[in-house]
Order: structure tokens, then sequence, then C-alpha cells
């Protein structure tokens, strides 16, 4: 997404940032269930950039599908 100039870097970075606080959210809840607490505060932001994420995502797919 980041080399494409299909989608903007903001929706990129939402989506690379996100998903990578997710994926160390499950890694230490999944291995380490003592820092649920810790592991908490990677899910919160998280949950709110891979939502604002979603939504840019789905408006570009909105707007390239009405041009062709």
């Amino acid at each position: 997404m980041l080399i494409e100039k299909v989608f903007n870097r903001l929706a990129s970075y939402f989506g690379l940032l996100g998903n990578s606080l997710m994926v160390i959210y499950v890694v230490l809840v999944t291995f380490i269930p003592a820092v649920e607490k810790l592991a908490l505060a990677f899910a919160m932001p998280a949950g709110l950039l891979v939502m604002a994420w979603m939504i840019l995502f789905t408006v570009k797919l909105f707007k390239i599908s009405k041009v062709k």
C-alpha cells in the first residue's frame, strides 16, 4: 500500500501500525497470559487504528469501483 499510489499514505500507515499492534497483543495474550493488562494497552489503540483503516480502505474501494 505504501509503494503503490492507489491508497493514500494515511490509510497505509493506519493499517500497518494497527495490525502490527494487534499482532503484538495476540502474541502477548497467547504466550504470556500474566501480562493481560499490558497487552490491553496495545489492543486499544490497535482497534481504533484498524477501524479507521477499514473505513479509509472501504471509501477508496467504493471510489475506485465508480470510476471504472
